[in-house]
């Protein structure tokens, strides 16, 4: 509503706006509202250039669409930073759409299918402002009498930033207020009829906040390419489209971030029809702690494969899987400080892993995690990895490198000089992407060159999965 009033203020003093298409004030309002960069009465030509430029930030506001998953994203990546967020960018999300699923609500689903790595859609921001989490001079939190809850600067000034966008402009608030409230209305609202504008309840947009929003970076790269144990720049935002994405702990797809715009790529081969998860949260180790977790803020027990697998298990088993992790995490804490990396002292966690190893043994009936992540058994093994490229020793780094992708849920394959996948129902992450850069460096070692780069061609396809853009693949895998 604030550009609009610019728009038509600023138009009053544009000499090219007089007697012009462009003064029939009905028309120009719904060409700013329309959701398109068309322009079939040429409304843009009729007037000067900033009024242009103020009617395409009041369009892309609004929100544009468009069919192709077309983003020059070396252009966005290099425009994006600190200060500016806001890209002009048009939303990408007509190969998806939203439907029921058969236990949880309402879902993203796939209208076609997508190859690994390839986009699924792409929207731009409803709402983002510019404090990140960290910030240190924060003033500011939102109490909701409600129900007792606080929120620091960043989740007030978006509830802020909900609310006034909300309220100024009616058009949108039937596709925000689509979205799960928790029941909130359903307990405290009233029908409102066809046609009638629905009320701005300030209680409901904060419920639909707390459930919705995301912290986002400024862009997914800077995540993994930092210093160690650094703060990111942490934002809230909110993108309608997105937030019906379930969660499922071994997800196929992956969500990144460029300014206030959201992308979302497969991590594997998606069907048409299929729908499209993502993961909320890094899930735990133990499954009763992980249940724990999505209760407590989203209201909902996980019923992926890998949790119905973790779930079949015995809590004696569970219990001995996390003090045994534990354990090799003291003993790798301990590696650590010493700094002491010797054949020896790699080895002895070699054995603590194959006695974890030993509680995912197959059962009767089968390995329930034949093709699934074993989430106990990642940390130590990448440990094992790294430390084994530390001292050299090329096999090793292989044979854990290797390990690690299966403890993934990922399984390969060395066919025809060449490394394959073979199935994919885990997920794909960066220390995914370090072990495919071992594996080339080690590979590469040996003489295996078509091996090493069939490494690298992967890590590259992964990594745009896991940051949104090709931009700094090529540092990456070098460092």
């Amino acid at each position: 509503m604030f550009l609009k009033k610019q728009f038509r203020k600023a138009s009053q003093f544009d000499p090219a706006f007089s007697g012009s298409t462009a003064s029939d004030s009905p028309l120009v309002e719904h060409w700013l509202r329309d959701r398109s960069l068309d322009d079939p009465i040429e409304i843009a030509t009729q007037v000067s250039r900033p009024l242009k430029d103020l009617a395409m930030r009041i369009k892309f506001d609004v929100g544009v669409f468009q069919t192709e998953p077309d983003y020059d994203l070396p252009l966005i990546s290099s425009y994006v930073g600190p200060t500016t967020l806001h890209v002009d960018a048009a939303n990408y999300v007509c190969d998806t759409e939203i439907k029921g699923t058969a236990s949880h609500g309402r879902g993203l689903f796939a209208k076609r299918a997508f190859k690994t790595g390839e986009l699924v859609c792409a929207e731009k921001a409803f709402a983002m402002p510019g404090y990140f989490i960290q910030d240190r001079k924060s003033d500011c939190f939102l109490y909701n009498l409600g129900n007792e809850t606080a929120s620091p600067r960043p989740g007030a000034l978006l509830f802020r930033e909900l609310v006034q966008k909300l309220r100024w402009n009616p058009s949108l608030r039937k596709d925000f207020f689509a979205m799960d409230d928790g029941g909130y209305w359903e307990a405290n609202g009233w029908p409102v009829t066809e046609g009638e504008d629905i009320p701005v309840d300030v209680f409901r947009v904060e419920k639909i906040r707390q459930l919705n929003c995301f912290s986002v970076p400024t862009r997914s790269v800077d995540l993994i390419t930092q210093p160690p144990n650094s703060n990111p720049e942490l934002r809230n935002g909110f993108w309608i489209h997105a937030s019906y994405l379930n969660h499922s702990c071994v997800p196929n797809t992956v969500r990144t971030f460029l300014g206030d715009i959201h992308f979302l790529r497969a991590t594997r081969d998606i069907e048409a029809g299929e729908e499209l998860m993502q993961q909320y949260v890094a899930p735990e180790i133990d499954i009763e702690e992980r249940q724990k977790t999505f209760e407590a803020t989203w209201s909902f027990r996980c019923d992926c494969k890998l949790c119905e697998a973790d779930g079949a298990v015995s809590q004696e088993i569970r219990k001995q899987r996390v003090v045994k992790f534990e354990e090799l995490k003291s003993a790798v804490l301990k590696l650590g400080k010493s700094g002491k990396m010797t054949n020896t002292s790699i080895k002895k966690v070699a054995r603590g892993l194959k006695e974890l190893e030993a509680l995912y043994t197959p059962q009767e009936g089968g390995d329930p995690y034949a093709h699934l992540p074993r989430l106990a058994l990642v940390h130590p093994t990448l440990f094992l990895t790294e430390a084994w490229r530390g001292v050299g020793n090329v096999e090793k780094t292989t044979e854990y490198a290797l390990k690690l992708l299966r403890n993934f849920g990922i399984l390969t394959s060395v066919e025809n000089g060449t490394l394959e996948v073979l199935g994919n129902e885990g997920f794909i992450n960066v220390e995914g992407v370090r072990a495919l850069k071992y594996l080339a460096e080690a590979y590469q070692t040996k003489g295996e060159s078509g091996l090493a780069e069939s490494c690298k061609a992967l890590a590259k396809v992964w990594f745009v999965i896991i940051t949104g853009s090709e931009m700094g693949s090529e540092e990456f895998l070098k460092a």
